[in-house]
């Protein structure tokens, strides 16, 4: 924490070409320490190897020897991903950073031939957020700051990228661009190393584990070939809102309402509450609106995949009403309420314990309901897969992308006795996992969305594979291998 780290030393020698996207056709180049360099195509990009969650400072320094067009930075707030483009003409600009697909320009000329350096730096506090980016010599070039809910993944460009939470380098028709230093220095949360270096690998083996996300695939068999690994083949905004969402030791909310939209829960307020807490939870199509109303006023009001929610009840409030809004994709608007709880303290008070605690003596009742789709019942979730308990919906940054259906095979080497994984299809919830050993079915999960592996391997396995297969939808088979690893005890 406070110290600079070098991303391009984390990133030498980095290899995509294994990945389902290989993002080294992008370079002129093995990546290295030195430097990397882009081909001069229309709007190249190449992640750097770092997971970054937390507030930082950014330092990117380059050199640009001919051409006058944009050179492109993607740094992220939170889980949402920021476009700077420099010097594209005479003006630069972060580009679809919001709802609204809003940028922020100013006039610009980078010049050719002369080192120039880029200095970010992100923050955000609670419900805030901000950025400012210094320029060469001029401080506070381009700046925002607002409310972090309203930023979103919209860039509908060749500039899209794959993956949360990183830094990627851009370059558009540039020939000779060269980003020879780039370094973050991180200020709150964690930076996490990514892809797995071979470091890393005889780390994982010595202590008995393989994570096949690190492994080249012996064979690979995808629905119209969509497979990927640590990244998803959706185009924005749908990467942000279709990432892969899950713990490795996982538990399934116990107390929720399925809301489908369009719909709207009318529930009275008993005596003595001074406040209101409920979990919006939408992991399908993560494209629903969580809306709370109090005696006819919207109080609270958010598009999201996750929405924990806490609300003061003004004096002598009689009802409350929790709304879902349709956005874009209302057969996957699986939406839910989860945890609803009054209580007796005001918002400011109420403990992240007390949100899926147990209920307390002022009890939540449902007066009437309407509901998109189906009918409104209490603990009877969609095509047999129940939320996650919103503490373990947090972003998987080791996956295999396989759309069923799909077979993937490994080499397993010597020793290996268990394979565990998350089976994880958010969106259609109707496929079946398996797991064969030497042509040998091993395991076979029943029809779910969400569900956890675990399989013992027969003495002296060769080779591993992991299948999806369909049921009903195939074209909504966005099958996912969350955490897959062998290991050796």
């Amino acid at each position: 924490m406070g110290q600079w780290v070098d991303l391009l030393e984390w990133t030498g020698g980095a290899d995509w070409s294994n990945s389902g996207i290989n993002w080294n056709e992008q370079l002129e180049f093995i990546p290295t320490v030195g430097g990397i360099q882009l081909k001069p195509a229309d709007s190249v990009h190449f992640p750097l190897s770092a997971i970054i969650d937390g507030d930082y400072d950014l330092e990117v320094r380059f050199t640009r020897q001919e051409g006058n067009d944009s050179i492109g930075i993607h740094f992220p707030i939170g889980v949402h991903t920021m476009r700077l483009l420099l010097g594209g003409g005479v003006f630069s600009q972060v580009a679809f950073f919001d709802a609204q697909r809003n940028d922020i320009s100013r006039s610009a000329t980078i010049s050719n031939g002369e080192q120039h350096v880029a200095l970010i730096h992100v923050r955000r506090d609670g419900k805030k957020a901000n950025f400012s980016i210094d320029l060469d010599n001029t401080k506070g070039y381009l700046q925002w700051e607002g409310d972090y809910s309203t930023l979103r993944d919209t860039d509908p460009s060749p500039w899209m990228t794959t993956m949360l939470q990183r830094v990627w380098l851009g370059n558009r028709f540039n020939p000779n661009l060269v980003f020879d230093r780039v370094r973050i220095r991180m200020l709150s949360g964690t930076i996490t190393r990514d892809p797995v270096t071979e470091a890393n690998r005889k780390g994982d083996l010595k202590n008995s584990d393989i994570r096949l996300v690190a492994e080249k695939p012996l064979a690979v068999n995808a629905f119209e070939g969509q497979f990927a690994i640590n990244q998803v083949r959706y185009h924005p905004p749908l990467v942000l809102e279709r990432w892969p969402r899950i713990s490795r030791e996982f538990e399934f909310c116990d107390d929720y309402y399925g809301a489908h939209p369009p719909s709207r829960l009318k529930c009275p307020v008993p005596a003595g509450a001074k406040s209101f807490s409920v979990v919006g939870y939408n992991c399908s199509s993560g494209s629903s609106k969580f809306q709370v109303e109090i005696d006819g006023k919207q109080v609270h009001s958010l598009r999201t995949n996750i929405d924990i929610i806490r609300v003061d009840l003004p004096p002598k409030s009689s009802r409350i009403e929790l709304v879902v809004d349709i956005c874009e994709d209302r057969d996957y608007d699986h939406a839910y309420w989860c945890y609803p709880r009054f209580h007796a303290v005001i918002a400011d008070r109420i403990t992240d314990q007390m949100l899926d605690g147990k209920p307390g003596p002022l009890p939540f009742t449902i007066a009437s309901g309407e509901v998109g789709e189906g009918s409104l019942e209490h603990k009877k979730p969609y095509l047999k897969s129940a939320p996650v308990n919103f503490r373990d919906a947090v972003p998987c940054h080791e996956f295999i992308f396989a759309h069923a259906p799909s077979t993937i095979k490994y080499a397993v080497p010597e020793g290996m006795t268990r394979f565990t994984a998350v089976g994880l299809n958010a969106l259609s919830k109707s496929v079946k996992y398996e797991v064969w050993a030497d042509d040998k079915r091993i395991y076979s999960s029943p029809e779910a969305g969400m569900v956890s592996i675990d399989a013992q391997l027969p003495a002296a396995t060769k080779v591993i594979e992991l299948k999806v297969v369909h049921l009903d939808d195939p074209f909504a088979d966005h099958s996912i291998w969350c955490y897959p690893r062998l290991h050796r005890n």
